[in-house]
């Protein structure tokens, strides 16, 4: 196995002043993004509850006319 040596460059106050600002921005865009996908995740959630719970009553119904339909015949 060889060892690679690296070489440090130095970078001056003002690059890494650029750096740390571009990465708080990119994670402050992360962020807000993070919280949209949540938002979105939660009215899903609201939404298939809902819709699960209007084919359950639809379910129930048509189970109540089978039976009536049944008793009738």
């Amino acid at each position: 196995m060889s060892d690679i040596v690296t070489q440090q460059v130095p970078v001056s106050d003002a690059e890494n002043e650029a750096t740390m600002r571009a990465l708080f921005a990119e994670m402050s865009r992360l962020e807000e993004q993070m919280e949209r996908d949540r938002a979105e995740i939660e009215r899903i959630r609201t939404e298939n509850e809902a819709i699960k719970a209007s084919t359950e009553a639809k379910l129930i119904r048509l189970e109540e006319h089978l039976s009536t339909l049944t008793r009738a015949n």
